[in-house]
């Protein structure tokens, strides 16, 4: 279930928070694609205190400071 969800300003994206992912998934007219785009496993004490959207190269920023700092890309979804 859900915990909380968030699009991005052109609607493009949605990023959904269960109670141990963050999951980002494409949307388009008014659907959302089945499976996501991209996953980040989350520990119980994991915190979300802001969000921000970027593209292009600001984008492999944030994921790659994401990674540095301890995030998990889950392999295989």
């Amino acid at each position: 279930a859900a915990v909380d969800g968030v699009s991005a300003p052109d609607k493009a994206y949605l990023a959904i928070r269960t109670p141990k992912k963050m999951e980002f998934y494409h949307s388009s007219e008014g659907s959302i694609d089945s499976k996501a785009d991209f996953r980040f496993r989350l520990k119980e004490t994991d915190k979300i205190i802001m969000e921000e959207w970027a593209s292009g190269d600001e984008m492999d920023y944030w994921i790659d400071t994401l990674l540095k700092a301890g995030a998990v890309k889950i392999k295989g979804e």
